[in-house]
C-alpha cells in the first residue's frame, strides 16, 4: 500500500521523484545517508516525449541502489498521479505572476486535490531565482515566503534549496553513490538515438552547470547544433501548455515563416503571395 510504513514503524519520506538530478540525488541521500525508507511519487505527463526517458531511468536508479539499501530501508512503489487529472484553476494565474513554468501549477493542484501535504519538491540553490521565493521558518527549515508563493508551495518541503550541484556532486563521491547519481535523466524531448535535445529549459540548465561541475553530464550526449536548430524552428507538437519557454519558440518560427514569405513575395510574386 503506497504510504505504508515499513517494517520497524519509520515513517517513510514522500519526495517527489522525477527522476532528474536533484530528486534522484535527495532520494539517494535518504536511503544511503540518511537510512530512511522513501515514499516516491510521479506525476505522468503523457505529451511529453521524454517521458519513457525519465520512466527508464527511474527504474536503473532503483535496481541499481536496491542492491546497496540496509535490510531495514525499504523504497516503497512509487505513487502515480495524471498531470491532467486536476485543473490547474487559479494556480495558473500565479506562475505567470512569479515567472514560474506551468508544471508548478498542476503540481500544487494534484498535491492539494490528493493530500500529499508535506511531500519534498527538490529544488537546488542553483535553479535560477528560486532561493529568492524562501525565508527561515522557526526551526530553521526553508519556507516559502508569505504571499503568492506560500499560496502555492505551502503544502511542499525544500530539502535542497541550499545545496549547490556542487555540493551534491561531493556528496555523493564521498558516500559512495555519484554513479548512480548519474544515471538520471533529465530533457524533455529526447532523440530516437536518446541524445538530450540541447534546447528544453532542463537542457540549457544542464550544460550551463557542466561548465563548472562536468559530473552533472554523467556521459549524456547531446543533439548535434543543426539537430538543435531544427528542433527550436520545429517543436514537437502537443507542448503548448508544457512551458512558455517551448511555447514561445513556436511562437518565433511562425513569425519567422511569414517574414520569410513576405520576402519571398517580392521575388516569386505569383508563387509564394496566397
Amino acid at each position: 500500500m503506497p504510504g505504508a510504513s515499513p517494517p520497524g514503524g519509520e515513517t517513510p519520506v514522500p519526495i517527489l521523484w522525477t527522476g532528474g538530478w536533484d530528486s534522484t540525488f535527495r532520494l539517494l541521500q535518504l536511503l544511503l545517508v540518511e537510512g530512511r525508507s522513501v515514499q516516491p511519487y510521479y506525476v505522468l505527463n503523457p505529451d511529453r516525449p521524454g517521458l519513457h526517458r525519465e520512466l527508464g531511468a527511474r527504474a536503473s536508479i532503483a535496481t541499481a541502489v536496491s542492491e546497496r539499501l540496509p535490510a531495514e530501508v525499504r523504497l516503497l512503489p512509487t505513487t502515480f498521479a495524471l498531470r491532467d487529472e486536476v485543473p490547474v484553476g487559479r494556480w495558473r494565474a500565479t506562475v505567470l505572476d512569479l515567472g514560474l513554468s506551468f508544471q508548478n501549477a498542476w503540481l500544487a493542484a494534484i498535491v492539494e486535490q490528493r493530500g500529499w501535504a508535506g511531500i519534498e519538491l527538490c529544488i537546488s540553490r542553483a535553479d535560477g531565482n528560486w532561493p529568492s521565493f524562501f525565508e527561515r521558518g522557526a526551526d530553521g527549515r526553508a519556507v516559502p515566503v508569505d504571499g503568492p508563493v506560500r499560496d502555492l508551495f505551502g503544502l511542499f518541503r525544500f530539502p535542497l534549496i541550499d545545496l549547490t550541484r556542487r555540493d551534491m556532486v561531493d556528496i555523493a563521491r564521498e558516500h559512495g553513490f555519484l554513479d548512480v547519481l548519474q544515471l538520471r535523466w533529465f530533457c524533455w524531448f529526447p532523440s530516437e538515438r536518446g541524445r538530450a535535445c540541447g534546447t528544453c529549459p532542463p537542457c540549457h540548465q544542464v550544460r550551463g552547470h557542466a561548465r563548472e561541475v562536468p559530473e552533472v553530464l554523467g556521459g549524456v550526449r547531446f543533439r548535434s547544433m543543426l539537430g538543435r536548430g531544427v528542433r527550436r524552428l520545429f517543436p514537437p507538437p502537443g507542448t503548448r501548455d508544457l512551458d512558455p519557454f517551448v511555447w514561445g519558440l513556436r511562437v518565433r518560427r511562425r513569425r519567422l515563416v511569414k517574414r520569410t514569405r513576405r520576402l519571398l513575395a517580392r521575388w516569386h510574386p505569383r508563387r509564394w503571395v496566397r
